[in-house]
């Protein structure tokens, strides 16, 4: 049988970092901001499209970098929601939220015509190609550099 999704766009306030070499290596990039098409049926399908869609735009992001990659290895993700025009930006994590508490905060950022965002903190690691290598490998090469410098 054929099911049809709710989808709603909504503002997404993405900040990501890429790791590699079993997270001993790192890359942290600048904010992303994008609307996203997200399902809004339960709160498991919205976070599974809200994080196909970061992913998405994070392949976009490196596509022509050395951290460039097809799938992640592994990713870890926090996302909250953003309100706008309270004081500090107030947020709430979306971690722990019952389908009605979620569906409360979706008629919530509707009832504010969507000027509110999500924020969605994701940490992806990558295997790491020739060059992302080279690099990890001139990195410890200078950290043993300095070293040998301090002790002298």
């Amino acid at each position: 049988m054929l099911k049809l999704y709710t989808y709603t766009t909504v503002l997404v306030d993405l900040r990501f970092k890429i790791y590699w070499d079993s997270g001993r290596f790192g890359h942290e990039f600048p904010p992303v901001a994008f609307a996203a098409e997200v399902v809004t049926e339960s709160i498991e399908l919205f976070l599974q499209s809200l994080d196909m869609s970061c992913l998405d735009r994070i392949r976009a992001t490196t596509r022509y970098t050395m951290y460039s990659f097809a799938e992640p290895i592994n990713y870890e993700v926090e996302r909250s929601f953003v309100w706008k025009g309270l004081a500090g930006g107030s947020k709430l994590s979306i971690r722990g939220l019952s389908q009605v508490e979620f569906e409360n905060q979706l008629a919530l950022m509707k009832k504010r015509r969507w000027q509110d965002s999500i924020r969605v903190e994701m940490a992806v690691e990558i295997k790491a190609g020739t060059e992302l290598r080279n690099r990890a490998c001139a990195e410890v090469t200078h950290q043993l550099d300095t070293k040998s410098w301090e002790s002298e």
